[in-house]
């Protein structure tokens, strides 16, 4: 009775061995191919990943031809890649929808110079709202540098909107953001006053204007010289705010 039960008891144990065995080679098999998928999916959103950056390049260059339509175009297909790809590049979202925000301001037809929509949406709400979400993005980012460019870009599409108090505002958070990037007295900080004191300008407010032109003056003249455009800029705009200060 003893050999019989020794007998089943080294058979049970071999049987469980067994199964054992055989499970650990299916859920080694198992976790194989899941790591072959994972492994795919990961090549798949890369390869979606280039192909979005593609698109926004290739959108890029159709900007600076002046084919908006086309660009606009590619730039719905990079954000449509980057969404499939599952990959979080928030700067480079950011990017495609400041080039969207500007083709749909900046489209014109025919080379004619009349401004036109290229879908049924592109209103100045929807401009708005890409502008909005780039810098909301950016900042979600945190990379400084992304988010001086979408707010630079917002600033550039609020003044093209006549929104003149809100481009103010914008340029303001850029040149905060500018001197932390670049330290006082940058270049980029010298082209933000430039910019800072035109929009003062056009809000006739002369004085404001005339020294932020002052401070560009001293920092592009020592950055990029007495005879840079932008030093040209800031002293045309001391000689504008001058005027307007003097009712002329």
């Amino acid at each position: 009775m003893n050999a019989t039960t020794d007998q089943f008891l080294v058979f049970f144990a071999l049987a469980l061995f067994a199964i054992g065995v055989k499970m650990m080679f299916r859920n080694f098999k198992v976790l194989r191919m899941e790591n072959t998928l994972r492994g795919n999916r990961q090549l798949l959103n890369a390869e979606n990943e280039k192909r979005a950056l593609r698109n926004y390049q290739l959108a890029i260059e159709l900007t600076r031809r002046h084919e908006f339509k086309e660009a606009l175009r590619f730039l719905n297909n990079a954000e449509a890649e980057l969404a499939s790809s599952g990959i979080n590049n928030l700067p480079l979202l950011s990017a495609i929808l400041n080039q969207q925000a500007l083709c749909l301001l900046r489209g014109r037809e025919g080379g004619k110079g009349r401004t036109v929509s290229y879908r049924a949406a592109s209103t100045k709400q929807e401009i708005l709202e890409l502008i909005g979400r780039s810098v909301n993005l950016a900042a979600l980012s945190g990379k400084d540098k992304t988010t001086l460019n979408a707010l630079f870009v917002k600033a550039s599409i609020l003044k093209s909107l006549d929104m003149l108090s809100e481009t103010e505002d914008c340029l303001r958070q850029s040149l905060e953001l500018a001197k932390k990037l670049y330290g006082a007295q940058s270049e980029e900080e010298g082209r933000l006053l430039n910019n800072l004191g035109q929009t003062l300008l056009e809000l006739d407010r002369h004085g404001e204007s005339l020294d932020c032109y002052r401070r560009a003056l001293t920092i592009l003249e020592r950055r990029t010289g007495r005879d840079s455009s932008l030093t040209a800029e800031a002293r045309q705009g001391q000689v504008e705010a001058l005027k307007g200060m003097n009712g002329y």
